[in-house]
């Protein structure tokens, strides 16, 4: 083998040599994103259960219509806030859904 093609070798390795380690950076930074992701999926799945049990509780405090409890549910906002916070959790799902995506569409790209 010439001088000239050792160069040759040398630095056509190079660039696979870097593409390597950025792949494999990139998988390890889609491992590392892909678990908060998943106790962060699974825990707005439970907030979701939580808050349908206070919705129920707060419809079935109204349809007693007692006075004293109507009073106290206007006055802190109860349902206005729990609105609000289902509102959010909406905006939480579809933001987490969107990472998924496109966690899964890299590791996609990666594996090709």
């Amino acid at each position: 083998m010439s001088d000239g093609d050792a160069v040759r070798n040398v630095v056509s390795i190079r660039p696979r040599k870097q593409l390597a380690e950025l792949v494999e950076k990139a998988s390890a930074t889609i491992h590392d994103i892909n678990n908060p992701l998943t106790f962060l999926v699974a825990n707005l799945s439970v907030e979701e259960e939580h808050v349908a049990v206070f919705h129920d509780l707060l419809s079935a405090l109204g349809s007693l219509n007692d006075p004293l409890v109507t009073q106290i549910l206007q006055g802190c906002g109860a349902n206005g806030r729990l609105r609000e916070l289902q509102e959010i959790m909406v905006d939480n799902k579809r933001g987490l859904e969107r990472i998924r995506g496109l966690v899964v569409e890299l590791r996609g790209t990666l594996k090709e």
